[in-house]
C-alpha cells in the first residue's frame, strides 16, 4: 500500500498573505523490487510566488535528498 502525507504549508519568509496556506501531498509508491517512487504536489501557492517556491523545493529539498541518497 502506498503511504501518503498531506500537510498544510506556508512560506513565512517571502511575504505570503497572512493566514494563507498551500497544501502539499507526498506519496510514496513501491517501485521495482526494492525501490520507492516519491510523488509530490503542491496546490494553493499564490501565483506570484510559484517560481520561487519551485526553485526553493529544488535547492533546499530535492537536490539535498539526491546528494544524500546517491
Amino acid at each position: 500500500n502506498p503511504l501518503k502525507i498531506v500537510q498544510s504549508w506556508r512560506d513565512t519568509s517571502s511575504g505570503w498573505p497572512d493566514y494563507h496556506y498551500s497544501t502539499i501531498e507526498i506519496e510514496f509508491l513501491p517501485h521495482g523490487k526494492k525501490g520507492t517512487l516519491l510523488k509530490f504536489a503542491q496546490n494553493g501557492v499564490p501565483e506570484k510566488f510559484i517560481d520561487s517556491i519551485e526553485q526553493g523545493w529544488k535547492d533546499f529539498y530535492w537536490d539535498k535528498m539526491k546528494e544524500y541518497f546517491d
